[in-house]
């Protein structure tokens, strides 16, 4: 069932010189596959959630994607921590040896590879999607995803170990407005209230939306003991804590000095200048993504919102974000705005 939309294909090569920026011509491929963020095609409404292209192009691979027993899934909205989760998941499952951070080879993105990723070539070359090297690696997997639970494949459920991580939605909001901007292909112009507008909306413009659909799917399953709920701002304020948390839940028995090594490793700055993790890979090889206008690890504060969001944006987030959390499917869940 692979969607094929319409595409904005950029064939003058002054054009293309244009969009691939200084990483040259080999930089440019990405961009013989352009689907504007305006453009009807750059979404799909796939079971009630916003599937961003060209994303949704793996639909068939993903829907026959079969789980072992061992893997590993880190599950979140975009920009809400996924990538700060795949680093310390890989540590604690490499024993808190930093040098699977470390690689001049591999990656964060091929270390913990995403379900549903497409992209240049394997939008015309479905044997190049990353679900098919998940799907030949040896167990224990460990992969990452952005889909709901409507959207995930049951034998994840059924099958692997799921960490769920999860961030206020204001800064959210602010993380994933920024990140979008610094994205070529995407052709994201406008402003932070449109994105707040959009947020709020039933099924707006915003990659793997509903956020409360996320959020509920994931929330209600929390008692599965083959699930854990992780707060981004909990895990700001009491790394250590949190990381003790993820080791006994992944079934492994570290040292206090182990953990202190991954709290290091993992740390934000530690990150940020990390270019094996902070995807500089997508800026210098591939040519996706210019840091220039916005690097993909930005600030990685909590509370980042109370300076970029304005007023009457705000309030109607905080209508937003009440409305929900007054539903009885999302008892107890508690939002720190810090």
């Amino acid at each position: 069932m692979e969607q094929t939309p319409k595409e904005a294909v950029a064939t003058d090569e002054s054009e293309l010189d244009h969009l691939g920026g200084a990483g040259g011509k080999e930089a440019t491929k990405p961009f013989m596959h352009r689907v504007i963020f305006d453009e009807p095609e750059s979404f799909l409404n796939y079971m009630g959630c916003m599937l961003p292209y060209p994303w949704y192009k793996t639909l068939a691979e993903v829907e026959s994607f079969e789980a072992k027993t061992g893997d590993v899934c880190l599950i979140s909205f975009p920009r809400a921590g996924r990538s700060w989760m795949s680093a310390i998941v890989a540590m604690i499952l490499n024993d808190g040896n930093p040098d699977c951070l470390h690689s001049k080879t591999q990656p964060l993105t091929q270390l913990v590879p995403f379900l549903e990723e497409c992209l240049p070539p394997a939008i015309d070359h479905p044997e190049l999607r990353t679900i098919h090297k998940i799907k030949a690696a040896p167990s224990p997997r460990l992969y990452a995803t952005h889909l709901p639970v409507k959207a995930l494949p049951i034998s994840i459920f059924q099958k692997a170990k799921i960490i769920y991580t999860y961030r206020n939605p204001k800064d959210v909001l602010v993380s994933l407005h920024n990140f979008m901007r610094g994205i070529k292909a995407v052709g994201y112009q406008h402003d932070l209230p449109y994105l707040a507008d959009q947020m709020t909306r039933d099924h707006g413009k915003i990659w793997f939306g509903p956020f409360f659909d996320h959020i509920e799917g994931y929330w209600q399953q929390r008692h599965l003991e083959s699930l854990l709920v992780c707060s981004y701002e909990e895990l700001k304020q009491n790394m250590p804590r949190e990381v003790t948390r993820i080791v006994a839940f992944l079934g492994k028995t570290l040292t206090a000095e182990q953990v202190e090594r991954i709290c290091h490793e993992c740390s934000f700055h530690t990150m940020k200048d990390n270019p094996t993790v902070n995807r500089q890979e997508m800026q210098d090889k591939y040519g996706v993504m210019d840091f220039k206008v916005s690097p993909y690890m930005k600030g990685g504060k909590s509370g980042s919102w109370k300076s970029a969001i304005d007023d009457e944006s705000n309030r109607k987030l905080d209508h937003w974000i009440a409305e929900h959390l007054a539903k009885p499917e999302l008892k107890g869940l508690e939002f720190q705005f810090m």
